[in-house]
């Protein structure tokens, strides 16, 4: 079995796969870069405090916010995450996360923000 997969990935699909019986090569074909292109604007609104909440899909995304936007204000807004693997890896970085999804798709997650916000703050009303 090819696996193609991202430059740092864990190996728990590859690992299980060999675990059945599998032959699996893993090729690394791409790697995730934060740009920091739009931090300096993030890096205001935090300031500014107009940030209610960040989120996260991956141990890389949490890296690559702290990366950009700096620890002293990665660390000001509470955070919701895809699961725990990356909960574990923005809470290493001191990010405080509030809300984790209980399925790990974007999906789940929306949900998971959804249903942690007060009703009155769910209902929007156009004027």
């Amino acid at each position: 079995m090819l696996y193609p997969t991202a430059d740092g990935a864990r190996d728990v699909l590859p690992d299980g796969l060999r675990a059945l019986g599998a032959t699996v090569d893993v090729l690394t074909v791409y790697r995730s870069v934060p740009d920091g292109e739009g931090a300096e604007s993030v890096r205001e609104a935090i300031a500014a405090g107009d940030v209610d909440l960040v989120t996260f899909t991956s141990a890389s995304t949490a890296r690559g916010y702290v990366e950009a936007i700096g620890a002293a204000l990665a660390v000001r807004v509470p955070a919701a995450s895809i699961g725990p693997i990356t909960t574990d890896a923005a809470r290493a970085l001191g990010i405080r996360v509030e809300i984790e999804a209980p399925v790990a798709t974007i999906p789940g997650l929306a949900d998971a923000i959804i249903a942690a916000q007060p009703v009155s703050t769910r209902l929007r009303v156009a004027g």
